[in-house]
């Protein structure tokens, strides 16, 4: 792990009150509002990237494909992942958030405040994976709204 991984993460975690932190900085692991997201770290010390992932579920067999195509378009320019991108797992066939940013664009209240949407976006997609929400509900899918200043 390297040093600034370390001491981003522990920072992290004495930021949102995560307790004990060597605990957090073992299993690289933690759960907001009943989503799991996990991280790591791919790089060295000098350069890198932190990586972050939820798993969603497995869908139903008589919805993959639905699955499989509305995830693509999500995924198409991130229009409904925030930024993320969903994947389909090939040994398990769970569904899968996953984000990454360079180390050193992040902080501990940026990687909080950053975790915190991806949770909400994870959370939707866990819904429509589990078939919770149904295909007509994708109107509400997350997205970024950019305009012009006038």
């Amino acid at each position: 792990m390297s040093q600034a991984y370390k001491n981003l993460l522990t920072a992290f975690a004495n930021e949102v009150g995560l307790n004990p932190v060597e605990r957090f900085l073992e299993t690289e692991e933690l759960v907001i509002d009943d989503i799991t997201v996990s991280l790591y770290f791919e790089g060295d010390d000098e350069v890198g990237e932190v990586v972050f992932f939820s798993l969603l579920g497995i869908p139903a067999e008589d919805r993959m494909a639905e699955v499989v195509r509305v995830a693509l378009e999500a995924n198409y320019l991130w229009a409904g992942t925030g930024g993320a991108t969903l994947g389909i797992s090939p040994d398990t066939s769970h569904v899968v958030i996953a984000a990454r940013l360079p180390l050193d664009t992040l902080s501990a209240p940026a990687l909080a405040s950053l975790l915190d949407s991806f949770v909400d976006t994870a959370s939707f997609w866990r819904r429509y994976v589990s078939g919770e929400l149904k295909q007509a509900d994708l109107a509400a899918v997350p997205h970024m709204d950019f305009a012009i200043r006038g």
